[in-house]
């Protein structure tokens, strides 16, 4: 995401990686890996605090939004996350606002926004007595409203509240035989598995692949992952 090319620094250069994503090849001369963690930006926190660094207000708003970004603004925090909290209370304290990252992830949106979430709305179908859903997102409807206009976080949200859904499955094209999947769970289903079998990963609830092949055949391989599962 952010661009980083190692190869553009000699190797005698120390890397650190840290990471909260179970799955993947961590690279680095030291690897922080902790698939517990809510967000990579805890563990960022948690490194400065150990080394004693002062944290500044503007460290504070970077480190709070890395964390509410991850959890869907804690909704996907669950009973034992005191100390989650607690780490939080510090950044609020100094200087991190709550209301100014809901904000930030929540506003802005425009009309097109909106009605390009209609028309995923519309594309859903629900499998396994409404189990799982799926929705799609060919190139012509992204090109119609705008690759600006994608928002899969609002339709998880949406879809995932929907009564007897246990997980959802978002099929979105990149090119002609190219898709990216975007899988999200409530409980007992591991998605972050599903994902793995794509050649993707994630998190048990939450994960993510890039696959090659059109939307109807990534949906058809997509339905047998899910059938042993949900009969």
């Amino acid at each position: 995401r952010t661009g980083f090319d190692k190869t553009l620094f000699p190797e005698t250069i120390p890397m650190l990686f840290i990471d909260h994503h179970a799955s993947g090849n961590p690279e680095g001369h030291i690897c922080f890996v902790n698939a517990h963690a809510p967000a990579t930006a805890f563990l960022v926190q948690e490194i400065i605090e150990a080394s004693s660094f002062q944290i500044t207000q503007e460290i504070a708003e970077l480190l709070f939004f890395g964390i509410v970004t991850d959890t869907g603004f804690f909704r996907h925090l669950d009973q034992g996350s005191g100390m989650y909290f607690k780490a939080i209370a510090r950044l609020i304290d100094a200087g991190a606002s709550p209301k100014q990252a809901f904000y930030a992830m929540n506003s802005g949106k425009t009309l097109a926004n909106r009605k390009l979430l209609g028309e995923l709305l519309l594309r859903t179908e629900a499998y396994f007595d409404n189990k799982l859903l799926i929705s799609s997102l060919p190139l012509h409807e992204q090109e119609r409203y705008g690759l600006e206009s994608r928002d899969s976080d609002m339709l998880y949200q949406l879809l995932m509240t929907l009564e007897g859904c246990e997980a959802v499955v978002v099929i979105r094209q990149e090119k002609q035989d190219f898709c990216a999947l975007g899988l999200r769970s409530k409980e007992w289903i591991d998605v972050g598995k599903i994902a793995e079998h794509f050649g993707g990963g994630g998190h048990k609830h939450a994960a993510g692949a890039y696959v090659q092949g059109t939307i109807e055949t990534i949906q058809k391989e997509i339905l047998r992952e899910f059938e042993s599962i949900l009969t």
